[in-house]
């Protein structure tokens, strides 16, 4: 259930970065209809930054954990 819970939430964070991929132009991304400005796609990068080290955290059960998921929520 612990890998399960850590690929679910690292998988979402690769969604943001889907986000700013498109907002800084890098690929074209159809799935994400509206634009995205390059400081809306620099939010969505810390966004996904912010996942994925809570992901880390929480696959390494570090006390911590419940503030990184706070900030990312």
């Amino acid at each position: 259930m612990k890998i399960l819970y850590f690929l679910i939430v690292l998988f979402h964070g690769l969604i943001h970065l889907l986000g700013f991929v498109k907002g800084f132009g890098l690929k074209e991304v159809k799935e994400l209809s509206l634009p995205i400005s390059k400081p809306m796609g620099l939010l969505w990068l810390f966004s996904f930054l912010l996942l994925l080290l809570y992901s880390l955290l929480q696959f390494s059960n570090n006390r911590y954990l419940w503030l990184f998921g706070c900030i990312a929520v």
